[in-house]
Order: structure tokens, then C-alpha cells, then sequence
């Protein structure tokens, strides 16, 4: 028979025991349940000059991370890993972006989604390339940070050989025969007007101007008056949001009235149109993406029109390129680790190489160089009263949803 004393300890040791169970249950039920996880690492631009840019690039990745994640997340042979992004803010400094991307790096993050910005990213992937590390960009389009003989850099916009190809097929089909070319004096100003000459000699246009401007300038009448005595049908323009916006409304000021006027960025962004107003009206400039468009289909995000659905019930907007440009960045990732079957960063950039799937961003496939192979391309028109509302498509005809309005009204008559 056991004592008061006995009862006492068996009573200690049984709890002890429970207690033991309990924890190693827990522990066991713990690590069974702890979800895998694939990290992404992300210099951008918060602050600074780009910080509105970045900020839209930030909302095209947490829409792919959220829409993965929903799904279970990166599929590897039957494992799911959620989707995780490390943010740092680059301060829209390309020194510090190129920091940035080494301490990602550092840190354990295999995987890099490129800064904002051409000239960002141009040096930012001599840090991936040095670590064999893949970064892959959707804000980068210059020809210049492909044409480098790098294997660990992607680009999901078609790159600057391309860019304003549908104004100028637009244009010719128009009757113009005369073009104008204007660039910002950076990286992707030079590159995409390297590629307009191309265009013109395509479409049969004569190049009757062909000039740089300086991104810190604050007067560009100089410039406009030169493009104006040679009196082009066609006026090209390839420059960054602020000197774009400079240029269409000192148009404006000095009256100078050119049939068409197409920018290689600018009228499709919304800080753009409210930094231009009336002046950009007409304006011409291009995108990737359609988001009315259900014929194009993918097996992670769907077409243009869900991505579009999906973005602007969270973030209160329509999309532009830009957004889903970011979102294409992690689709081709999430294809690429999911055909390979391994999160190994070599097989992984192997599958980058070979990846070629339709995609709510069109086809996805690169060029042996990593640049994007098969964009979507249209021309874009800003038309009605309305700066808050995106462009319409205009060109090609097949997917226009408005006719061209050309020529541009003189501003006289506005």
C-alpha cells in the first residue's frame, strides 16, 4: 500500500512524464509543420528619386509571392516552398545598389531580383555574375547589361534593341517620312536611340535630326527649337520620367507642333502623365502589357486580365508593364526551379536558359545572352481629358482598342 509520500512522488513523476510527452509531441508536431521556404533578396529603390518606380516594382513581386503562396507555393518534385523576398532599400543609388546586392548575397540569398533602373542594374549584376548568383530584372531593358558575355543576368522587358519599334511601324503606316531622334545622354537614352536608326532604315524613314540632351539639364528649348527648324513628321524620344515630362510640356510652351511624338518611356507611367497634364496629350510610347488580354495564359498567375484583376483589388489601380514586368521576374523563377525539379542555383540557371512557356507576360524565354526572347509589343496613345487613365492601345491594328488620333492637333487649336 503506498504512503501519503509515495502517492505524492508517483503523482511528481507522472506529471514529469506527461510533460516530457508533451514537449517532445510539440517539438516533433513543430518541426513536421515548419513550412520551406525559397528567399528572394530585392535592392530597392524606397526612397530617393525612384522610390515611386520602385514602389510599383514592389507591388508586381508581392503579387506573384501572394498568388504562389496562395497555390502552396514553388513546387520542387512535390515539396512546396513559400515564397520569401528580402527588401533593401537602395535609396535609388546605384553605388548602394551594387552594395546592397553583395550583402544579399553575403547573407545566404541565392536568388536576386535586379534593382530599378538600367544603370542599377548594369552594375549590380557584376556582383551576381562575380558570385555565380542569378539576378534576373524586369526594370532593365538597356542592351548594354546583356551584351557582356554574363550567364547569371535575365531581363524580362524586351531589351533596348526593340524599344519604340511599334511607333515607328506605326508611324510609317501613318505616311511619315521623316523622323527626329532626341536622347537622354545615360545608358538606356543611348541604347534605345541606337536601335531607333535601326527602325528608321526598316521603315524607310529619313533620320533628319539625331541629338542628346543632359539629364540635369532644366532648359530643353534648345534642343526642341534645332528639332523644330528641321520640321520631322515623326519626333522619337528616349529618356528617363523627368526629362521626358520637361521636354512634352516645353513643346507646349514654345508651340512646337509635331505630327507624332512618341517616347520610349514615359506616357505610360502615372507620374508621367501627372508631371505633363494636357501637354502629353496625343503622345505616343510603348508597353508589354494589355491588360484587357484572356488569350494569353499561364499555370501560375493566368492571363494579363487576372494579373490586372488581382493588382488593382489590392493596390486600387490598373497595372501597367511595369508591374507586371516585376511579377514576370518571379514567374520565370518559379518556372525555372519547378521544371528543374531543385533549388540548386546551377540547374536553376539552366532551366532560366532553357525556359520557354507561355506566361500571363507573354511568352518566357531568353536569348543565349539572357535578354527576353518574344515580348509582347503595342503603341500606346494618351487620349481623352482623364491623365489618371492609362494610354490606349493603338497599334498593332489587331489589338488596337482605339484608332490613332494623327495628327496631333496643333496646340493653337487645343
Amino acid at each position: 500500500m503506498l504512503t501519503k509520500k509515495g502517492v505524492c512522488w508517483l503523482f511528481c513523476l507522472m506529471a514529469l512524464l506527461l510533460v516530457g510527452l508533451f514537449c517532445w509531441a510539440g517539438g516533433a508536431s513543430e518541426a513536421t509543420t515548419a513550412e520551406k521556404v525559397v528567399r528572394f533578396g530585392a535592392p530597392l529603390s524606397i526612397t530617393g528619386a525612384w522610390a515611386r518606380q520602385g514602389e510599383t516594382v514592389k507591388y508586381g513581386y508581392e503579387i506573384w509571392k501572394d498568388t504562389a503562396n496562395e497555390k502552396g507555393g514553388i513546387d520542387i518534385n512535390g515539396e512546396s516552398y513559400k515564397i520569401e523576398i528580402i527588401y533593401y532599400d537602395d535609396k535609388s543609388d546605384t553605388i548602394t545598389a551594387v552594395k546592397l546586392t553583395e550583402k544579399l548575397i553575403t547573407e545566404g540569398i541565392d536568388f536576386l531580383l535586379a534593382p530599378y533602373g538600367s544603370g542599377p542594374t548594369f552594375a549590380a549584376s557584376t556582383v551576381s555574375e562575380k558570385y555565380k548568383r542569378p539576378m534576373i530584372a524586369g526594370q532593365s531593358s538597356s542592351f548594354s547589361s546583356f551584351d557582356r558575355g554574363y550567364r547569371y543576368i535575365f531581363g524580362i522587358m524586351v531589351d533596348t534593341r526593340y524599344y519604340q519599334k511599334p511607333a515607328f511601324k506605326l508611324a510609317a503606316s501613318l505616311g511619315a517620312k521623316t523622323v527626329a531622334i532626341a536622347y537622354e545622354n545615360m545608358i538606356w537614352g543611348i541604347d534605345t536611340s541606337k536601335a531607333c536608326i535601326d527602325h528608321a532604315i526598316n521603315n524607310e524613314l529619313e533620320v533628319v535630326f539625331y541629338d542628346k540632351f543632359d539629364s540635369k539639364a532644366m532648359d530643353l528649348s534648345s534642343i526642341l527649337l534645332n528639332i523644330n527648324n528641321v520640321k520631322p513628321d515623326f519626333l522619337a524620344v528616349n529618356s528617363y520620367l523627368q526629362q521626358g515630362a520637361l521636354l512634352a510640356r516645353q513643346m507646349k510652351d514654345l508651340g512646337i507642333d509635331i505630327p507624332l511624338v512618341s517616347f520610349g518611356y514615359g506616357p505610360q507611367e502615372d507620374v508621367w502623365r501627372e508631371n505633363t497634364l494636357d501637354s502629353g496629350r496625343y503622345m505616343i510610347s510603348d508597353t508589354q502589357f494589355d491588360a484587357t488580354n484572356t488569350a494569353l495564359k499561364g499555370r501560375i498567375i493566368g492571363t494579363p486580365a487576372d494579373f490586372a484583376k488581382k493588382f488593382s483589388e489590392k493596390y486600387g489601380y490598373i497595372p501597367g508593364h511595369g508591374e507586371a514586368n516585376a511579377a514576370g521576374c518571379g514567374v520565370a523563377f518559379q518556372l525555372a526551379m519547378e521544371n528543374a525539379g531543385s533549388l540548386e542555383v546551377e540547374k536553376v540557371v539552366e532551366a532560366l536558359h532553357n525556359l520557354d512557356e507561355m506566361t500571363f507576360a507573354g511568352r518566357l524565354a531568353f536569348d543565349y545572352n539572357g535578354s527576353r526572347m518574344h515580348g509582347p509589343q503595342y503603341a500606346i496613345q494618351i487620349q481623352g481629358d482623364d491623365y489618371s487613365k492609362k494610354p490606349i492601345i493603338v497599334y498593332p491594328p489587331e489589338s488596337a482598342k482605339a484608332e490613332v488620333i494623327y495628327p496631333a492637333p496643333k496646340w493653337k487649336d487645343r
